[in-house]
C-alpha cells in the first residue's frame, strides 16, 4: 500500500517541481534583460517588472532597487549558468492555474560573477496581481559557494520596514 502511493504521488511532485523548457525559454529573456536593466541602472523597467502587488505592498522597494543596482559592479552581461537548480509549481484548481518559477544562477559578467535567485509568478488567474517578479537576492560569486556571508547580500522584494 504504501509503494503504490509513492508511486501515485510521484508523478504529481515531479510536474509540479521541475521547470518546462517554456519556463527556462520565459527566465532566460526575463533574467537576461533584468541584468541589463540592473547594469544600465533603469530604477523605473526594473520596479515596473515586479508585480503589481510587489509594489503596493512594499514601500521600500524602489530604494532597494537603487541599493542593487549600487551594489551591481559588474558590466556587461555574458552568461549565467544554473547553479543549485531551476524549478517551477504550479497550482490547476477548476479551471485557473498559478505558476511560481525559481531559479538560482551564477551570471558571468564583463568584471565580476554573482549569485541570483529569483523567484517569478508567471501565471495566476486568481490574482493577476500577482503576476511578475516576487524577488531577487544577489551576492558576489564565490567558486564553490553557493551564498557566501549574508550580510553581502542584496536581497529586494521583501518587506523589510518591520524588522
Amino acid at each position: 500500500m504504501k509503494h503504490s502511493l509513492l508511486f501515485a504521488l510521484l508523478p504529481v511532485f515531479l510536474l509540479s517541481s521541475c521547470t518546462s523548457s517554456s519556463d527556462e525559454k520565459f527566465m532566460t529573456k526575463k533574467v537576461e534583460t533584468l541584468i541589463t536593466q540592473i547594469n544600465e541602472k533603469k530604477i523605473d523597467d526594473i520596479f515596473d517588472t515586479f508585480s503589481k502587488n510587489k509594489q503596493n505592498e512594499i514601500p521600500t522597494l524602489r530604494d532597494e532597487i537603487v541599493s542593487l543596482c549600487d551594489y551591481y559592479q559588474g558590466g556587461a552581461f555574458k552568461k549565467w549558468i544554473l547553479r543549485g537548480g531551476s524549478a517551477s509549481n504550479t497550482k490547476y484548481e477548476k479551471g485557473k492555474k498559478r505558476v511560481n518559477i525559481y531559479d538560482k544562477f551564477q551570471v558571468e559578467c564583463e568584471y565580476k560573477s554573482y549569485t541570483f535567485a529569483i523567484r517569478w509568478t508567471r501565471y495566476d488567474d486568481w490574482n493577476k496581481d500577482n503576476i511578475g517578479l516576487n524577488t531577487i537576492e544577489v551576492s558576489t560569486y564565490t567558486e564553490g559557494v553557493m551564498w557566501p556571508d549574508p550580510e553581502t547580500k542584496v536581497t529586494v522584494g521583501i518587506d523589510n520596514t518591520e524588522k
